[in-house]
């Protein structure tokens, strides 16, 4: 055998382990990707789990508050109350819309969970009103962007 025919088998050797090597990183990655979803959907029910134990631990006040169209109509107490529904339903929908644009939600899901929250924030007036008067400030200007293009009566006069 030549110093060809080594070289030959060398090169051939060296493409089968590239081959090898790349059919490894993929199948990583798709692992990979199937562990990033997986957090994502389980971080996903321990937020909404969180979002539940609030409203049943404040279901009677909640209820109080239902039947206001302006946060200057509640108590103190009660503004807070729905500031802090409002900030948490807000961020739950932030987080899907984030863990969506990065690949992490399917799409069939984050369209069922975005589809909630819009019904949500759209058939409550105490809602629109912490959105515009100062909850749209502590988002992300794309996930501000996509809520006011899809939910009427979201915009500040004035903002375009």
């Amino acid at each position: 055998m030549n110093w060809e025919a080594i070289g030959a088998v060398g090169e051939t050797l060296g493409a089968l382990g590239v081959i090898v090597t790349l059919v490894y990183l993929a199948g990583q990655l798709r692992q990979n990707t199937r562990a990033l979803r997986s957090a994502s959907y389980e971080h996903w029910n321990d937020v909404s789990t969180s979002y539940t134990d609030f409203l049943s631990n404040h279901a009677e006040a909640l209820s109080e508050i239902e039947s206001h169209n302006n946060l200057h109509e509640l108590t103190s107490a009660q503004n807070k109350l729905v500031w802090a529904m409002a900030i948490l339903g807000v961020n739950q929908a932030q987080t899907a819309f984030l863990q969506h644009r990065a690949g992490a939600l399917d799409e069939d899901v984050f369209d069922s969970r975005i589809r909630q929250f819009e019904a949500w924030i759209q058939d409550s007036p105490l809602l629109k009103e912490t959105w515009i008067s100062g909850l749209s400030a502590a988002q992300t200007p794309a996930f501000v962007e996509f809520v006011e293009a899809r939910v009427s009566g979201l915009r500040a006069e004035g903002s375009s």
